[in-house]
């Protein structure tokens, strides 16, 4: 069942709104600033002149037992609007999504909207934080967890071809959700976080707590710790019970931890790991210590242990780039990339 869509096709030559929405952000699910529909350009090519470096792009992805999670980078396709944009989806299986949009605004920016479009405008419905986009199949609700943003349901134009498709008396409106939220003043900086979701049970379920700088969620018994004080831009850490981290996204499992876009974790005072660049770490702790990596750029990451490990692998393959203290415990030399390491 589709539950949010875009404009579709419509004529290149014949519809007014073509140039203006359709082919536009305001089209599709994107992220305006100031309400405007034109407020990305279109990227500059990968692989072309070499000076063009305004494109989005994609600087995370992992994986791990129940979900994946994938993040970008968009502020180079904003028209010098947006000094800092990432859009981030963390999955869990099998039908949620939490998006997490890191903004931050030059002083021309008075507003930010995330828009989600639905089929049809009456499919929207919105009561307190939540908004439901009801189809034949089921349901999708977003429910936010941004303090302060405004959610409104909006009509929308029909382009050349949907209005040719259908009878003019029968005809229904399409619209779409827009959540508002103000940069004006000092506060330059939000962050979005939204629950997408076509499991009823769990959205009925879901405990969240909101905190100035974080928030928790709880999704199918696992708590997943948000940073909402922008840290990527600013570095900056939150701390929930003995955590404390600048991690976007932090998990603790039974057989270890995950810790997304992080440079450190600290676990009653005590660092459990650092890392010169933001790195993504999938850690199981048993007989042998399983890390998955994921990281933009090559980096060292430190981590802590009690005695010299006899063997690091690297996806399988015996690692030498690595030196272990009792003071500093063990570090490691990591590519840029993904991999699995194996300590034992």
């Amino acid at each position: 069942e589709e539950f949010l869509g875009e404009m579709g096709k419509s004529g290149y030559y014949n519809d007014p709104w073509y140039q203006k929405l359709v082919i536009q952000p305001g089209g599709h699910n994107c992220i305006l600033v100031n309400g405007n529909p034109e407020s990305q350009r279109a990227g500059d090519l990968l692989r072309d002149v070499s000076a063009w470096k305004d494109y989005a792009s994609i600087t995370d992805f992992t994986t791990f037992d129940g979900g994946a999670f994938v993040s970008g980078r968009l502020e180079r396709i904003y028209k010098d609007t947006l000094e800092y944009l990432r859009r981030s989806a963390l999955y869990i299986e099998p039908r949620t999504v939490v998006l997490i949009d890191e903004i931050l605004g030059t002083t021309s920016v008075n507003t930010v909207e995330l828009r989600f479009h639905a089929p049809m405008k009456e499919d929207i419905t919105v009561s307190g934080n939540d908004a439901h986009i009801t189809r034949p199949a089921g349901t999708l609700t977003i429910r936010t967890l941004t303090e302060g943003s405004t959610p409104k349901i909006m009509k929308r134009p029909l382009t050349i071809t949907e209005f040719g498709s259908e009878n003019a008396i029968t005809m229904k409106s399409r619209g779409f959700l827009q959540l508002t939220a103000e940069l004006n003043g000092n506060t330059r900086e939000t962050t979005f976080v939204n629950v997408l979701s076509t499991d009823s049970t769990l959205m009925a379920n879901l405990n969240e707590k909101n905190y100035s700088d974080h928030a928790v969620i709880s999704i199918n018994g696992a708590e997943y710790y948000i940073n909402t004080s922008n840290g990527a831009t600013a570095g900056k850490a939150f701390t929930e019970g003995m955590i404390t981290t600048d991690a976007l996204v932090y998990s603790l499992r039974p057989e270890g931890y995950i810790a997304i876009r992080a440079t450190n974790l600290e676990v009653e005072g005590e660092k459990l790991f650092s890392s010169e660049k933001p790195i993504s770490l999938v850690i199981r702790d048993s007989t042998i210590m399983t890390i998955g990596y994921s990281a933009s750029e090559q980096t060292e990451l430190w981590l802590k242990f009690t005695s010299k490990p006899k063997r690091v692998t690297l996806d399988g393959n015996k690692y030498r780039d690595w030196k272990y203290s009792r003071k500093s415990g063990l570090r490691l030399e990591l590519p840029a990339g993904s991999g699995m390491i194996g300590i034992m």
